[in-house]
């Protein structure tokens, strides 16, 4: 009987330690706040000046500190800039799972722009016999078969080498 309390008080420690992790890792700090904000306005700012890779950039560290459903949007619209079309459906369809419905409302026309850039995107679903062959695409390395899902890219001709 003993020893079922002791497991049960473990049970709980742990528990709570757990629950203690996931709030701090959902909360991001009052300064990790106020970087995001400063690195999301420096990559509109960089949008703005049509500099889309660097705006990306400040995005990206942006995002990292605060998983602001916004800055996959601000993403998309630079990366549709930039004509990579299969990056920006990538990062709008991110937006629409995690944007709440009111920050979703004040995109003018989103369910057309995610449509148009859809257009713009071709899928490869790629099978091959062997395993670890390096699949490279456009001169990029897209993976090593076997591929785990079809690969997105800009319509449009492509060199694809396995």
């Amino acid at each position: 009987m003993g020893l079922r309390v002791a497991t049960w008080a473990c049970a709980v420690t742990v528990a709570m330690t757990l629950a203690s992790i996931d709030a701090r890792a959902e909360a991001p700090s009052k300064a990790d706040v106020a970087r995001a904000t400063e690195l999301k306005k420096s990559g509109d700012e960089l949008a703005h000046a049509s500099q889309f890779r660097e705006a990306l950039k400040a995005y990206d560290d942006s995002y990292a500190l605060v998983a602001d459903p916004a800055i996959l949007y601000n993403r998309g619209r630079a990366h549709e800039a930039l004509g990579e079309f299969a990056e920006a459906l990538d990062e709008f369809e991110k937006f629409v799972a995690t944007a709440p419905g009111d920050m979703k409302t004040r995109v003018p026309n989103l369910e057309t722009r995610v449509q148009e850039i859809a257009h713009n995107v071709a899928t490869v679903v790629l099978q091959c016999p062997v395993a670890g062959a390096t699949v490279v695409i456009r001169g990029k390395t897209a993976g090593t078969t076997p591929l785990a899902s079809p690969i997105r890219l800009t319509a449009g001709d492509a060199a694809i080498e396995v």
